[in-house]
């Protein structure tokens, strides 16, 4: 059995567009970027997310980022809470 796919993060990240101008959704890197600039500009911290990591949260290998990069994903996506973003905890 497989894990489940973040339809709600993938489905807020298809709604943006790309900053580019080129009309075109916004990418996993874009999302990382902006991720990582939300990072840097409210609280200095050097974000480590990349397109990979995305992918892993979209995917549903990653459930439960840590609390800063939830509220940076957000920000940028313009979410009210994490649960709009389908993050939710793993319980053991």
């Amino acid at each position: 059995m497989g894990r489940p796919a973040n339809d709600r993060l993938r489905a807020a990240r298809r709604a943006r567009l790309s900053p580019s101008g080129s009309g075109r959704v916004l990418s996993r890197q874009e999302l990382a970027d902006a991720v990582n600039a939300y990072l840097h500009e409210h609280g200095g911290q050097t974000g480590i997310v990349d397109a990979g990591y995305v992918g892993k949260v979209e995917r549903g290998v990653i459930r439960w980022p840590n609390a800063a990069y939830r509220q940076a994903f957000r920000a940028v996506l313009g979410a009210g809470s994490d649960a709009d973003l389908g993050f939710y905890v793993v319980r053991g």
